[in-house]
């Protein structure tokens, strides 16, 4: 009878020092997944342009230097910039095209597009002559990471009067 208190005396002992086993131990179960080391995310934009065609507007625009003024052929749309490499953006320089020819060439800008985030540009034209055009734009900066980022957009069509 003595065996038996001595038994239950050790199997006692044995599962005290298992509950009372250090969590931390390379054996022990993690509920925390272990960290691995990703490489930062890289920006990447797409340029859509709503609508595409453009139809032609008439409106005069207002809101530019002289060249446009009392010109009737004029026309807008917006140009939508989508983030999808999952870090921010932010353009600092922009080139416009009109019929194949660089006409505007713009640095020290601060066109931010958020990481999977959406910024709409409201971009508009006019002309001297009654006909239909294309324009294009392209953007060239840097995301979160300081990466070199550059998108061109798609041609867009600018519908005659």
């Amino acid at each position: 009878m003595a065996t038996y208190p001595r038994l239950l005396l050790i199997c006692g002992a044995a599962l005290l020092c298992m509950t009372c086993h250090d969590s931390s131990s390379p054996t022990a179960p993690t509920s925390t997944a272990p960290t691995t080391n990703l490489p930062p995310s890289t920006g990447s934009v797409k340029v859509d342009i709503v609508p595409n065609p453009v139809p032609f507007s008439g409106q005069p625009v207002t809101d530019a230097g002289p060249g446009c003024q009392g010109v009737k052929n004029t026309w807008y749309y917006d140009q939508v910039l989508m983030e999808s490499g999952g870090s921010e953006v932010t353009f600092r320089n922009r080139t416009d095209t009109f019929d194949g020819f660089t006409v505007n060439e713009l640095s020290g800008l601060n066109i931010v597009v958020q990481a999977n985030g959406t910024l709409t540009l409201h971009t508009r034209w006019c002309s001297g002559v009654p006909q239909e055009h294309t324009a294009r734009s392209s953007f060239t900066g840097t995301d979160a990471t300081g990466k070199m980022v550059t998108v061109t957009g798609p041609s867009v069509r600018l519908m005659k009067p």
